[in-house]
């Protein structure tokens, strides 16, 4: 029994994160950041490795606390609207009235974003820095469009590995 109690309170000082919550971010991020990375230059994809490291590391921004169900859904969410905003940002980056509009309505939500609490600030940079990436380098085509979104989904689904 004496055994046991040691491990229970060091598992639950890891669930809590309480040792140094600043560790696993940084080792998410760097990973996030780097792997994609790595692999454009080993394969001569660079750029293609620039969208999905930057999807990737956009979301890492958004803060991953409490149980595992909860992180789950809180990266669900927060990588579903991040994707919604690239797409957007992509297809709209040619149109330059509804560019700005469009950076309104995305400035609104991402300050409306940011008074929910620490997990909305990060979020809201995301969703913001993604627009403005996506809508400065605009796509043309619909099949440069799909590429895109396939390149962010996988940014998406990385950084849900990592």
């Amino acid at each position: 029994m004496r055994i046991i109690q040691p491990y229970k309170h060091l598992n639950s000082l890891v669930e809590k994160e309480a040792l140094e919550p600043d560790i696993s971010w940084g080792l998410r991020m760097a990973l996030a950041a780097m792997v994609p990375l790595f692999w454009g230059m080993y394969t001569g994809r660079l750029p293609e490795a620039g969208w999905i490291a930057l999807m990737a590391e956009c979301i890492c921004w958004v803060e991953l606390k409490g149980d595992f169900q909860h992180r789950l859904k809180l990266l669900a969410g927060s990588s579903a609207l991040a994707l919604i905003f690239a797409i957007v940002g992509s297809a709209t980056g040619h149109i330059i009235w509804l560019s700005v509009v469009l950076m309104g309505i995305v400035a609104f939500i991402s300050s409306l974003l940011k008074n929910i609490g620490n997990r909305g600030s990060g979020l809201a940079i995301c969703v913001y820095a993604l627009f403005i990436f996506c809508n400065a380098y605009p796509t043309d085509t619909i099949p440069e469009l799909k590429e895109r979104v396939a390149l962010v989904s996988i940014g998406v689904l990385w950084n849900g590995v990592a």
